[in-house]
């Protein structure tokens, strides 16, 4: 399994991540580019308690699990996308640009 803490697995991610271009019109959904990656940011950040969020209840509430939860999502690259759902209006970067 892939793990941030191997150097081949974040060199892989910042590939994927430099291939991104703002222009591309995006493939499903509505954010760019850029508003995907600040979205995936302001989620791990979330994760690790670092950005405030409202409580809900629940099943992965504790910092530790989300940032599992999120991180095991991030690792299955690259996989099919799902189809575009709503987004929570704490992290919602379409009116942020």
């Amino acid at each position: 399994m892939k793990s941030l803490v191997q150097n081949e697995t974040r060199r892989e991610i910042h590939e994927r991540i430099g291939r991104l271009r703002h222009d591309r019109a995006p493939l499903w959904g509505r954010m760019s580019a850029p508003q995907m990656v600040a979205h995936c940011a302001d989620c791990l950040r979330m994760g690790l308690g670092e950005l405030p969020t409202k409580s809900k209840r629940l099943p992965l509430r504790t910092r530790r699990l989300r940032w599992l939860g999120c991180a095991s999502l991030a690792l299955r690259l690259p996989r099919r996308e799902p189809p575009p759902s709503i987004t929570s209006g704490d992290y919602s970067r379409r009116e942020r640009g």
